[in-house]
C-alpha cells in the first residue's frame, strides 16, 4: 500500500499514469467508467475520487486545430522515441516523496 493508483499499459512494464494526493490513504477498490475515460477509486479515508484515465487528455471538446496539434505531438514523440533525451522525457513521472524514497 503506497497510497497511489497506477495504470499500466497492457504490454509495458512501467506504469503509464500515477495518481496520488496528500491525504489519500490505502486504496481498496478501483473501477473504470463505462466509456473508459475515468477511473474511480475508493480508499480507507472513505472518499471516492474520480481520475482521468489518460492524464494529459483534456476534458473539453477539442477544436479541429487542437486535435491536429495533439496528434502531431504524439507522432513526433513516436518518431523520436529512440533518442535518449526524448525517452527520458516520456518515462518521467511525478511521484510522492515517500514513494520515490522507498525505491
Amino acid at each position: 500500500y503506497d497510497r497511489t493508483i497506477r495504470i499500466f499499459d497492457k504490454l509495458g512494464g512501467r506504469s503509464r499514469e500515477i495518481y496520488h494526493t496528500k491525504r489519500m490513504q490505502k486504496v481498496f477498490t478501483t473501477k473504470y467508467s463505462l466509456d473508459s475515460r475515468f477511473v474511480f477509486s475508493g480508499s480507507d479515508d472513505t472518499n471516492i475520487r474520480i481520475w482521468k484515465s489518460v492524464a494529459d487528455q483534456p476534458l473539453k471538446t477539442l477544436a479541429p486545430r487542437e486535435k491536429q496539434q495533439i496528434n502531431y505531438s504524439k507522432q513526433l514523440a513516436q518518431r523520436y522515441e529512440h533518442m535518449p533525451e526524448i525517452r527520458r522525457i516520456l518515462k518521467h513521472r511525478h511521484e510522492p516523496k515517500d514513494v520515490y524514497s522507498a525505491k
